[in-house]
């Protein structure tokens, strides 16, 4: 009685390991699976909190690895658009400006682009257009995208859209523009003192 005990017990003893042996390896599957279909998800992640840390070099070799890995999926498209900004910004803190203006060149033409699927474009889209045109000085192409942006109903970055659009008028020598934005910023904005500041000196052109 008790050795045929023994041996079912060891049969089922032998059963569960089994099943958790199987659990483990369908674990170990699926996180393979998770991260071969989304690494350049992951990568970029890992590149935002690099860059909130300063740490500029890992971002950069992260940011790299997504804008040569991506396919035309839409996911894949989008992660390629941010981070092509992303990696012109990472390159201005690394002070190489010929590859951020690089970055942010890829970033425009990735993000013009027309597309076989629908896309939906915030204000902020055009905000992080417009300062990328801003920093290839392409001030009416910068002017437009702030304007585009501004069209928006309930944006919430309004305010920088609007100060940056009276920036690029500036850019431009247009005075006039640039004075008219600034009347309406400082309509809404009343507090800001740079702004107020810049009033001074735009009021002397």
């Amino acid at each position: 009685m008790n050795d045929r005990y023994i041996r079912r017990r060891k049969r089922i003893i032998k059963r569960i390991i089994m099943r958790i042996i199987i659990l483990i390896l369908i674990i170990f599957a699926a996180i393979f699976v998770y991260r071969k279909f989304n690494a350049n998800q992951i990568k970029y992640n890992r590149a935002v909190k690099y860059m909130q840390k300063g740490n500029y070099q890992k971002a950069e070799n992260n940011l790299k690895f997504v804008v040569s890995h991506a396919n035309n999926s839409k996911k894949n498209t989008l992660l390629l658009i941010d981070s092509y900004y992303l990696l012109g910004e990472c390159y201005d803190k690394l002070n190489e400006d010929k590859k951020a203006d690089e970055a942010y060149q890829h970033a425009i033409e990735e993000d013009t682009k027309e597309r076989s699927f629908g896309r939906i474009i915030t204000g902020t889209d055009y905000l992080r257009r417009g300062l990328a045109y801003i920093r290839l000085k392409e001030y009416n192409l910068a002017v437009d995208a702030f304007e585009l942006g501004l069209e928006i109903a309930n944006i919430s970055c309004e305010q920088e859209l609007l100060y940056n659009q009276v920036a690029a008028y500036e850019y431009l020598n247009d005075w006039a523009n640039a004075k008219l934005k600034m009347e309406e910023y400082i309509e809404k904005y009343p507090d800001d003192e740079n702004a107020l500041n810049e009033w001074k000196f735009l009021k002397t052109r």
